[in-house]
């Protein structure tokens, strides 16, 4: 059976190629023929499988499948064209036979017989290695196809290179071959392009023609023999590395250091390869040893043992190096902070690397960091590159294991960054302010958006980086001010709830709402807040009870007692609309002072269980209707001709007394009487009025005349 397959493949491969009929239909039809029996032996070896046991059955598909490796290996070598699948067999199910005829058309990559003076060279290498993946691969090169083959683990690996034949080059190998016969001595053809200098023979020149410059390979070779990250020396002592990567339509681009190869040119003697970009030579061996350079002794420095050992494993890395220079003329305490605080150090300085060799041509939108953080890139107008907001200054230095660019600036992140130097970005006057605070990190700051206000310590809470605000309910700032935080405070549910749009904070420091994001820094935590955090003096008892403006009410509010109307352990925020010592008669506040139940009363009528700051007052106005105090009544607000704020009808004088537990607002006069909610009946059916009902219910509106004859009507 194998005999008969192997047999049948090459006979039928041997018609189709050879053309040995008179026309191209009686080929087709020939070979169609031919295909068809041989799809016919398969599909009855197929048939006949079906009727054998699984085990037995399962041996012969082995060996049929191997036959088939068999004959597919004898294709290749021959012809270089059969790369299909096998032949699909399933354990259930219909058996599928694909046809062969139409994989023998359909097999890629087909061999152009047309092309013009094109050779083939196979080599069996008489060592086996681990190099080759299983089943191999091709290359398209621009003068060149390399294919590499690796049947099986225990094969020798099979190289088989088309090019151009002796004696012959090419401008399109893929479709016209080789037509162009060579007739020049390397010398000749270096005189042409004018580089009379050069004395050359059986060699490699490669060249840049904008540069001028121009190097010696020892020996004759060709492109598609550079091995990606193959190191090749030069007569004049310098090195470049292979970079060969496969370009979108398939060909691959090679490149020497970031230089990508134009153009070739065959010799008699020699060959000749051009070059777009400069050609410069390798730098060092390895990055690390160009870091050890005195104008990098401060980047040098700040690598860690963590970027040194990856530097002297890596085989292709970028560097992003600024110099001493550059360093130096950052601020004293940028200096300082970035010196001393290791893990930001480290941060900082992964963001100067990359894990792939990048020349400045490969440097397009943004790139990956070793940190694992993008770095945005653009390309300026006048075609400097910006990487991070450092400018490459010096590019495409290029080392054993990697590429290096020489930056103008430190490539700065939020997280490495020194927190003074984020902070100037956002708010100049509060950082010049902070100069000379002495801090304790980790550090949280909170930044207004438009003001400063004269006390920066209560923008400061040393020795926490809050991130966020969850399961905080107060915090304390360096001027020792205790603040309540909302998270996700009570008020925005309530504008939600009125389908108020207008204010949704999620979270609220006392009444300065965060704003945007935060940012997080090296050590520091920056929260962007719409107005300074508010200094306070205690709670809101402490402060009705050491204003003085405010010792009437404090006076109802301690008969009043509040306390027992939380749990124990239970902090509540609070609202309080105070009136001022003023807005109370002497017979008024007489009366409240004798009946405690009276004074209870108007003390919760002026309280609320929630926290509303100044700007709520404002923004809910009409909105307020479902704000009740602690006695269940309903306020209202409104505003005055002074566009002051108004709660039942008093004017709020002094909004906004922000303290630990709560806000005291300050009213002009007491909150008249508020209107506590009816409970909700549902209505009875309605029912026909009797005459006398109806008589009685609107006698009141009937003329009096009418009124006295109804009863003599009614009878």
């Amino acid at each position: 059976m194998k005999l008969r397959l192997i047999a049948i493949f090459l006979l039928f491969s041997a018609l189709a190629l050879a053309g040995d009929v008179d026309s191209d239909s009686e080929e087709d039809a020939l070979i169609d023929g031919y295909f068809k029996s041989l799809d016919n032996v398969l599909v009855n070896v197929d048939e006949r499988l079906k009727e054998l046991p699984s085990e037995e059955r399962s041996k012969i598909e082995q060996s049929v499948g191997k036959t088939e490796h068999r004959v597919k290996q004898i294709f290749d070598n021959l012809f270089g064209i059969l790369r299909g699948e096998g032949i699909d067999r399933t354990d259930v199910g219909d058996y599928h036979v694909p046809s062969i005829r139409e994989k023998f058309k359909n097999a890629t990559p087909k061999l152009n017989l047309d092309r013009a003076h094109v050779c083939v060279h196979e080599t069996t290498p008489k060592f086996k290695t681990d190099l080759v993946e299983e089943d191999g691969w091709c290359q398209v090169y621009s003068n060149a196809r390399l294919c590499v083959q690796k049947p099986d683990p225990e094969s020798r690996t099979t190289v088989r290179v088309e090019k151009c034949c002796e004696g012959f080059d090419t401008e399109d190998f893929a479709h016209s071959g080789c037509s162009i016969e060579v007739e020049q001595r390397l010398s000749e053809l270096l005189e042409v392009m004018n580089k009379t200098d050069v004395s050359a023979t059986n060699s490699t020149i490669i060249m840049n023609e904008e540069t001028e410059k121009l190097f010696v390979l020892p020996k004759i070779s060709d492109i598609y023999e550079w091995s990606d990250g193959e190191i090749l020396k030069t007569k004049e002592d310098v090195s470049f590395k292979v970079r060969a990567r496969k370009a979108a339509n398939g060909v691959m681009n090679v490149s020497l250091n970031c230089a990508p190869v134009k153009k070739s040119w065959k010799a008699i003697d020699g060959n000749v390869v051009e070059f777009e970009n400069d050609l410069k030579p390798i730098v060092a061996d390895s990055l690390l040893n160009v870091l050890k350079e005195p104008r990098f002794s401060v980047f040098s420095s700040l690598i860690g043992e963590k970027m040194r050992t990856y530097l002297e494993t890596t085989t292709s890395a970028t560097v992003f190096a600024f110099t001493d220079d550059v360093f130096n003329k950052m601020p004293d305490d940028v200096k300082n902070q970035i010196r001393d605080t290791s893990d930001c150090q480290n941060e900082l300085m992964e963001q100067h690397f990359v894990d792939e060799a990048l020349c400045s041509a490969d440097i397009r939108g943004a790139v990956k960091s070793l940190r694992k953080k993008m770095i945005p890139t653009t390309i300026l107008d006048n075609g400097t590159i910006s990487v991070g907001g450092a400018k490459i200054v010096e590019a495409d230095l290029f080392t054993g294991n990697g590429v290096l660019h020489l930056i103008d600036d430190v490539i700065l992140f939020e997280k490495a960054t020194p927190w003074r130097v984020m902070l100037r970005k956002f708010n100049e006057d509060l950082a010049a302010k902070l100069e000379k605070v002495e801090v304790r990190l980790p550090l949280t700051v909170f930044v207004p958006r438009n003001e400063t206000p004269s006390s920066v310590k209560n923008l400061l809470v040393s020795g926490q980086m809050m991130t966020d605000f969850q399961g905080v309910s107060f915090l304390k700032t360096d001027a020792g001010s205790t603040i309540f935080v909302e998270n996700g405070p009570t008020v925005s549910r309530l504008l939600a709830s009125t389908g108020n749009t207008k204010v949704s904070p999620n979270v609220r420091i006392g009444c300065s709402r965060i704003v945007a994001p935060a940012i997080p820094t090296c050590q520091a935590m920056l929260h962007f807040v719409d107005k300074p955090l508010a200094e306070t003096e205690g709670t809101v008892e402490q402060f009705l009870a050491s204003t003085p403006d405010l010792s009437k009410f404090h006076s109802l509010w301690k008969q009043a007692n509040l306390s027992k109307l939380f749990d124990e352990e239970e902090t509540p925020l609070l609202t309080v609309f105070a009136p001022s010592d003023d807005a109370f008669s002497n017979n008024f506040f007489a009366k409240l002072e004798r009946d405690v139940s009276k004074a209870e009363d108007f003390v919760k009528r002026h309280v609320i269980r929630k926290v509303l700051c100044g700007d709520d007052l404002k923004v809910l106005r009409d909105d307020f209707t479902r704000v009740t105090s602690l006695d269940d009544s309903t306020l209202t607000s409104s505003t005055n001709e002074d566009n002051q704020p108004t709660i039942n009808g008093a004017v709020v004088a002094k909004p906004e007394k922000v303290c630990s537990d709560g806000v005291v607002h300050i009213l002009e006069s007491p909150m008249t009487s508020a209107v506590k909610p009816k409970p909700y009946r549902p209505r009875p059916f309605s029912r026909p009025y009797s005459r006398r009902v109806h008589y009685e219910t609107n006698r009141d509106f009937l003329p009096l005349e009418v009124l006295n004859i109804i009863p003599s009507i009614l009878g």
